[in-house]
């Protein structure tokens, strides 16, 4: 197929101008025609780039469409459009209308059918005339836009692809297909062509594209009669007939349904619990009992039983979904749990895993949860149980409706599986309350230790308690050194020694990586045969390999013959291993491997932690990328291996068959995560980890567990003033025991010593914006510039996290103005301008009924404070 548009180059930046949009690609071709095909539809195809992601802006496809005629005529369903292989329909994969500035339906004179629905499954109409000038007059409305059309294509773009440390992850060439359906055939024989003129891509603010969408539909929630309730403290638990549930609080209602898939064709169907009609296959008829504060909802399909198991317990509601396959062979379950409202749901008014204002989500089981605000209170779910939560996917579909679904669950024959998910009406319509009640419930009070950073701090200024000490063992980063284990006990030795020469008291960690191994190639037999790592090139450039390179055969039975890891590889399905080749560099290739109870990783990782605990003498470990399953959707190249099946995970065709097996080690290796921790803490050593907990298992261990603050693009943040943007890796910290962010390295924004100080605070700032604490990735100052309240936050055991504070049994901190309520008198209090210099703090305390009250008045989201209740030593 013909490729006839060729794209500008990428723009430096997506940022916009105020009431403009942004062009990131546009065609040089003023006028595209398609001529139609004899019968059929004709297809035209272009490419374009990958664009860079900015995730405060929705990306737009615009164009001038029309069935090209001397004069304006009729309309009709002609054009389809299809970017990167997914069909462009009316919503998209958030649930929002996809055609902006248009409303939902053309209006006309046409009294037959005065008004027509702007899509048809996934066929846009079309209007009929020269392309330019005015709509033909039996148009109504809009006459406004003309011609031209815009379309959210976000959903559907490939974007550059930023991983840690800048890598790039996937950088995929775009296609869009434009489809002309109305052939010579279907046009009596006549010819005819599509017009399409002046198409570009350009980005806006996501709160400009909201505004120009057209009102989301509401779904009318007829509920049947209550068959069973209970009500305790203001909270009220309602099954219906239908099988679904109502919670009520504050005179407001929550209807939550559930929906479990079976096959059919086209197209999958459902067995439904609604508080309406339920509905299903042929004998799903809901039976409902109560007994005493809880509920029973029992069904029964040809192929599953279900057992819905809801108790009320008191002030919150914990939901089980039992599925019991009862077919001779595996089945694949898409399970749907929906959260439905009478009225609208604002879409600033959501927040998905800790994130304001969104739609979509995946990747979120270190944070499985959704919450909606309400006029006077809110509703909150976590998905509770290893499976849902790590393929939790979360979607607003709709105008009053949003749906948390898995589908990648199969079960064998005869096989049980439980969903689980908690459920919190809370008496406000914050979303920390409910994060807050939800971390008591889950015994989220650890204390948190630190100052913590990576190496010495350059400056003097820092407080530390806790650093990664010296070099990877069994690993490195590109052109490092591999040390063997003689080497690595000299050279941590001497670390030492320089280190409590300046900073005596100080807890060393050891540097350890979990799901990468170093292999040299120049070491083994045909090592020259395996794929070429990260190297400089002749012009000076570097070159950069795959995170996730599929090895081919040969080089699969190579790197087999040349490890003693070979089941704890990655591989496709049909047997090929996958490599690293970004974070080696030649004459190195890195393995991906990863952790599961008794396999030969699990094993090589105690060995080496007994070799640092006995020999090196180590006061803690630290783990990089602990975790399979935080950092991006099940597809992640470093999470799951296809040669094999975990007896869970699938993936589902349109029609509800499995189409794959496969092994996703962010739940098999849970109990091998579980006990690496455990030997650290039986033997009193510290552990810290990169990634946050996706299990219950591990995630009350007394550990220290962050993300990385640049895992979400940052550059743009320290050019804003004010409330910091929300951003997704630091929502994903605040349900964790240790709510840690590994902060910037300064460095990386700016060679201006001058600015580090300002730069730092306002990352510290942004995670306190999240209730999030801070670690140091690195630690430059300028000489005007002081640590600010990173020196003031340790130790600390949080009991409540706020936007932009964090109230601990031995302190406050805060970057917002507030009266706070403690138990104690402070015996300290500590205030920080912009730079993190001190400056006098000006605060009130007084007595009051139930402690000391302290009224902190700051440059809001400029300065930052904190009281301290008790002195604690380092």
């Amino acid at each position: 197929m013909k490729k006839f548009l060729q794209f500008l180059p990428l723009l430096a930046s997506l940022s916009l101008a105020a009431d403009s949009d942004h062009v990131l690609f546009a065609s040089p071709e003023k006028e595209i025609f398609i001529e139609a095909a004899g019968e059929g539809t004709a297809f035209r195809s272009m490419k374009f780039p990958a664009l860079k992601r900015n995730g405060k802006e929705t990306v737009i496809l615009v164009f001038d469409n029309s069935v090209h005629m001397p004069q304006g005529g009729g309309w009709n369903g002609y054009t389809q459009l299809t970017l990167n292989g997914k069909a462009l329909g009316r919503y998209t994969d958030a649930g929002d209308e996809r055609l902006l500035r248009r409303g939902t339906r053309l209006v006309s004179t046409f009294h037959k059918e005065p008004t027509r629905d702007w899509w048809e499954g996934n066929t846009l109409l079309t209007l009929f005339g020269p392309g330019i000038g005015e709509v033909g007059p039996g148009i109504v409305s809009p006459r406004d836009q003309g011609y031209t059309f815009w379309i959210d294509v976000t959903d559907a773009i490939h974007f550059v692809e930023i991983g840690p440390d800048n890598r790039i992850e996937s950088a995929k060439e775009n296609e869009l297909r434009i489809g002309y359906t109305l052939s010579e055939k279907r046009f009596g024989g006549r010819k005819s062509r599509l017009r399409v003129a002046n198409l570009r891509v350009v980005a806006m603010s996501a709160s400009e594209a909201d505004r120009l969408r057209p009102e989301p539909p509401i779904q009318p929630l007829n509920a049947l009669s209550t068959v069973a309730s209970v009500e305790k403290n203001n909270l009220k638990l309602e099954v219906t007939a239908g099988g679904g549930a109502i919670i009520r609080k504050n005179g407001e209602e929550f209807h939550l349904t559930a929906e479990f898939s079976y096959p059919a064709a086209p197209d999958m169907k459902y067995n439904r619990l609604s508080t309406g009609n339920a509905s299903g296959q042929q004998g799903w008829k809901p039976e409902i009992v109560r007994e005493g504060d809880t509920i029973k909802v029992r069904a029964k399909s040809p192929l599953y039983r279900l057992e819905r198991t809801l108790i009320h317990c008191g002030h919150r509601v914990e939901i089980s979904d039992a599925l019991t396959n009862e077919t001779p062979g595996a089945i694949g379950v898409r399970y749907v749990y929906d959260v439905a409202t009478p009225g609208k749901i604002v879409n600033r008014r959501i927040f998905m895993a800790g994130t304001p204002n969104a739609t979509f989500a995946d990747g979120i089981a270190d944070n499985p949860t959704l919450y909606v605000e309400a006029g006077k209170s809110g509703i909150g779910v976590m998905a509770l149980d290893d499976v849902f939560r790590n393929h939790l996917e979360i979607v607003k579909l709709g105008g009053n409706r949003i749906s948390m679904y898995d589908e990648h669950t199969a079960l064998p024959s005869g096989g049980t599986y439980v969903w689980k998910s908690l459920v919190y009406l809370t008496g406000s319509p914050d979303y920390f309350v409910f994060l807050n009640a939800l971390r008591r419930d889950l015994g989220r009070d650890q204390t948190v230790i630190g100052p913590f950073a990576f190496d010495l701090p350059k400056s003097d200024k820092f407080d530390l308690s806790v650093m990664v000490c010296g070099p990877w063992f069994g690993y490195t980063v590109r052109g490092g050194k591999l040390y063997s284990g003689d080497e690595y006990v000299t050279r941590m030795d001497l670390l030492r020694r320089e280190a409590t020469a300046r900073r005596s008291g100080l807890k060393f960690l050891a540097r350890l990586e979990t799901n990468i191994v170093t292999l040299e190639k120049n070491k083994i037999e045909n090592g020259s045969k395996l794929p070429v790592s990260c190297h400089l090139l002749p012009d000076g450039t570097r070159y950069y390999g795959a995170y996730g390179h599929i090895a081919n055969r040969e080089q699969t039975e190579i790197v087999k013959k040349n490890t003693p890891l070979a089941d704890s590889l990655l591989h496709t399905a049909d047997g090929r291993v996958k490599l690293d080749c970004y974070y080696a560099a030649e004459p190195r290739i890195n393995l991906l491997v990863q952790v599961e109870e008794n396999n030969s990783r699990y094993r090589e990782i105690l060995d080496q932690m007994r070799f640092m605990k006995d020999t090196v003498k180590i006061d803690g470990f630290y783990f990089d990328q602990f975790e399979a399953g935080v950092t991006g959707p099940i597809t992640r190249a470093c999470r799951c291996t296809y040669d094999r099946w975990d007896g869970r995970t699938v993936d589902l065709a349109k029609d509800g068959s499995i189409t794959r097996k496969f092994y996703d080690f962010a739940l098999t290796g849970n109990t091998a995560r579980a006990k690496i921790m455990r030997y650290a803490l039986d033997n009193r050593l510290l552990f810290v980890a990169n990634n946050q907990s996706v299990s219950e298992s591990t995630a009350n261990f007394p550990a220290m567990r962050f993300h990385e603050f640049e895992n979400d693009p940052v550059h743009d943040l320290f050019d804003t003033v004010g409330e910091p943007p929300a951003r997704r890796i630091l929502g994903k910290c605040q349900l964790s025991g240790s709510p840690v962010t590994l902060g910037i390295r300064t460095g990386s924004y700016t060679k201006d010593p001058m600015k580090y100080g300002s730069i730092l605070n306002r990352a510290v700032i942004t995670a306190l914006r999240h209730g999030v604490l801070y670690y140091h990735y690195d630690s430059l100052l300028g000489p005007n510039a002081g640590p600010g309240i990173t020196n003031c936050m340790y130790p600390i055991t949080p009991v409540e996290l706020g936007k932009g504070f964090i109230v601990g049994k031995e302190r406050v901190l805060s970057a917002v103005s507030g009266k706070f309520i403690t138990p104690k008198k402070p015996v300290a209090i500590h205030r920080f301008d912009k730079n993190g210099n001190a400056i006098p703090d000006g605060f009130s305390v007084r007595q009051v009924p139930g402690g000391w009250e302290t009224d902190i008045r700051l440059r809001d989201w400029e300065e930052t404070a904190a009281l301290i209740l008790q002195q604690t030593e380092p």
